[in-house]
């Protein structure tokens, strides 16, 4: 049960390289993901424009006992070079997702390290130095330690960006969360992945969260069974959650977004190694 939302006009400004994106497409991308984690239906309603949509049983019918009433309220987002003017009716606590998702990213929370396979977990940190925030266009290497070492950089190659600025080649298959753990039931192509440790993630993310492979159909993300889900958010804006276990393909340009963290996938050409 739930009570009814509030009318809301209000514009919430916005700097483009603050928030720490490369266009408004990607700050509009941020903040429609992280309201679908919310339960809101969200929809494209132009090339800026969007739609939530809230569903809810009404209070009072809950206490007399009318299971079968719903409401519908909505609001609508407009997106424009330096600001988002939200309009309809929502709960209060929406605004404050959207200010969220708007604000410029913190230190980072995390670092990464991935464990090829037979390596065990090593104890305490997984990094030798403190996770740092790298740029988006500079590859640190610090994910490349696959089951097998990563190849040299080719055209078509893609990596997923994470908000961290840390990348990871996306290659045959890697599993992602704190602390991941390959499935023994799962065949020789689980036992070869790759385990990518979120080593200061908070309990947003699951232990095992999420897996990101290939196959001869493209590139494909996979909710583990996660406790907070997976959410895609494409390039084109449609916005789609993750159903666990079903491989969902993604494409350059698509973000996923797990817990409270998210990475972008990019082609590799467009990335410079540091070595």
């Amino acid at each position: 049960m739930a009570a009814a939302g509030l009318s809301t006009d209000v514009t919430i400004p916005f700097d483009v390289v603050s928030v720490g994106a490369t266009g408004v497409g990607e700050v509009a991308q941020r903040v429609v993901a992280a309201l679908a984690t919310t339960g809101l239906a969200v929809a494209p309603a132009g090339s800026r424009t969007y739609r939530c949509t809230r569903r809810y049983r009404p209070t009072w019918a809950v206490l007399l006992g009318l299971l079968f009433v719903r409401r519908a309220e909505e609001c609508t987002l407009e997106f424009a070079e330096h600001q988002v003017r939200v309009t309809g009716r929502l709960p209060g606590s929406t605004l404050d997702i959207v200010r969220s998702a708007l604000r410029p990213p913190a230190t980072p929370r995390y670092g990464f390290r991935a464990v090829a396979a037979g390596e065990g977990s090593p104890p305490g940190r997984l990094l030798d130095a403190p996770a740092r925030t790298l740029p988006a266009t500079v590859h640190k290497g610090a994910l490349a330690a696959l089951a097998t070492p990563a190849p040299a950089t080719t055209v078509g190659q893609l990596v997923a960006v994470f908000d961290t600025g840390e990348q990871l080649p996306v290659g045959p298959l890697a599993i992602i969360g704190r602390d991941p753990a390959r499935d023994p039931a799962a065949g020789p192509a689980e036992a070869a992945a790759a385990l990518v440790k979120l080593t200061q993630a908070g309990f947003s993310v699951s232990k095992t969260h999420l897996a990101v492979g290939t196959d001869e159909r493209g590139v494909w993300v996979l909710d583990r069974h996660s406790t907070n889900g997976t959410v895609l958010c494409r390039s084109t804006g449609e916005v789609v959650h993750c159903e666990p276990g079903h491989p969902v393909y993604i494409g350059p340009g698509d973000t996923v977004r797990f817990g409270d963290h998210s990475f972008t996938v990019c082609p590799a050409e467009r990335t410079e190694r540091v070595r």
